[in-house]
């Protein structure tokens, strides 16, 4: 176990470093698109709000130097931003194959990682392919022709990511068939695979598991449909993220006003198309991402970055001291939120329950020793079994029940268990239960919406009720633990 633990320990720091360091080539990206796709005149201002927005938005040091898939495929999203945003300048034949080629190996690798790149990564495929039917078009080809190009070039797409695909499945596979009772210590899981595949397709896996949305949402919590629009970008992007929606608003009225000409602005200024795209790789996994029960800002990391870059290119900095105002002061408040209110309760209800464990134990008049306290989690992020998977010196031994949303193992907790620890909302019916600990402020993503909703749109607006909505909120941003 200690080996496993090191081994654990090295490769988490290693990968920290890692991605500190591919946050430098993410930058680099950004600018480079910045200074594609401003004017010639503009290049060095668009160049430097890039290099202040981008590198100062806290989902860069906070969440894109972390181990995570999602920073994994922010990166990929970049790259393949850069790309096409390269590729504007002379797109002869010859680099929009290799573009082409290039996606696809991109696109193979993000979805293996994570399915949803498939939702950033389209848009800017059509990009594209966009690209390939304007630049033959302007050298004097038909219509038919150009989209040939673009159906060539979606085809080369797919097939690159057909290979890449399978050639990550095979190196899945060989990886676990040697490394896979590794993985399982790590993981403290034993495989339910059996006999390894010849091909083994995570991404696939991972796809059927988020298909069952009632498993996600009674194993990992459920959100709003509108969490994602209504908390998380704004979480993750702050003011940047309303005057973006603000600008591609006016963009799309502009187009849905006048098709023909925005498709002629389009043609004749290759800037304006990956602006669009952009955009559309911001809405489409938004929307997509959104018909999930389960919704956490990380799983929209890799759009933060368009978000803040795409924003100070069209001028977000120049607003007013406002505006630059409220950004600031929502890059030093969010980490501090993230760090310490985000599901802070959870290490310190274990804290709480080691001290009221030895009071309890003596309560139930226990025999045995080591006493056996039961402890339920419900509706908040699972505790860590580092804390509770050992004999206390007192000689308690506590077993840990984690609920999630599940309404059936709350039921059974209650029943059995001689310590819950959930949000007050969880527990307004329960009258034998005592509160035991307050722990202010937990920010949970699951809970603290939906109370915040209630309390306003309920308790004071349909009621006129001050008090109790205050109350209301105020317990949105608690979690308790609670004893008989």
């Amino acid at each position: 176990k200690q080996q496993h633990a090191s081994l654990g320990a090295t490769t988490t720091a290693f990968l920290r470093i890692a991605m500190t360091k591919i946050n430098a080539a993410m930058l680099t990206a950004t600018a480079h698109n910045a200074a594609t796709q401003a004017a010639q005149a503009a290049i060095q201002t668009a160049n430097a709000n890039a290099y202040t927005f981008v590198p100062l938005a806290w989902p860069t040091y906070v969440l894109g130097a972390k181990p995570l898939a999602n920073a994994v495929e922010a990166v990929l999203y970049a790259s393949l931003i850069a790309m096409n945003a390269r590729s504007l300048r002379n797109p002869t034949q010859g680099k929009l194959t290799m573009l082409a080629v290039a996606t696809g190996v991109v696109v193979a690798v993000g979805c293996t990682v994570r399915f949803t790149f498939v939702a950033f990564a389209a848009p800017l495929v059509a990009h594209g392919a966009w690209m390939a039917a304007c630049s033959h078009q302007r050298k004097g080809g038909s219509i038919t022709d150009a989209g040939v190009r673009a159906v060539t070039h979606a085809i080369v797409v797919a097939t690159v990511v057909a290979v890449g695909l399978l050639g990550t499945a095979r190196l899945d596979a060989a990886c676990y068939e040697r490394h896979g009772a590794t993985f399982d210590a790590l993981s403290g899981a034993k495989s339910r695979l059996g006999e390894v595949p010849r091909f083994l397709f995570t991404w696939l896996n991972n796809l059927r598991y988020n298909a069952d949305g009632e498993r996600v949402a009674r194993e990992h919590g459920r959100h709003h449909r509108l969490t994602h629009v209504l908390v998380s970008m704004p979480w993750l992007c702050g003011p940047a993220y309303v005057f973006f929606m603000w600008k591609g608003a006016l963009a799309f009225a502009r187009t849905m006003r006048a098709p023909r000409d925005a498709v002629r602005v389009a043609y004749r200024n290759p800037a304006v198309a990956l602006r669009a795209a952009l955009f559309a790789s911001v809405i489409l996994p938004l929307a997509l991402l959104s018909i999930s029960p389960h919704q956490e800002p990380r799983f929209l990391l890799p759009v933060a970055w368009t978000v803040q870059w795409s924003a100070s290119i069209d001028g977000f900095g120049n607003l007013g001291a406002f505006w630059r105002t409220a950004h600031a002061t929502h890059q030093l408040i969010m980490p501090l939120v993230y760090a310490a209110a985000h599901q802070g309760g959870v290490v310190r209800s274990q804290l709480a329950v080691l001290g009221v464990a030895p009071l309890t134990c003596l309560r139930m008049n226990a025999t045995e020793v080591p006493c056996s306290l039961e402890v339920a989690y419900a509706q908040t992020y699972p505790p860590s079994a580092a804390l509770f998977d050992t004999t206390i010196s007192d000689g308690v031994r506590i077993r840990v029940t984690d609920c999630m949303e599940d309404a059936a193992c709350m039921a059974r907790s209650l029943q059995m268990a001689h310590v819950v620890v959930a949000p007050p909302r969880a527990m307004r019916k329960m009258t034998t239960w005592r509160v035991k600990r307050i722990l202010f402020p937990h920010f949970s993503g699951e809970t603290t919406p939906d109370e915040m909703s209630k309390a306003l749109f309920d308790d004071l607006l349909h009621r006129g009720d001050t008090r109790s909505a205050w109350r209301r909120a105020y317990e949105s941003l608690c979690l308790n633990v609670y004893t008989r």
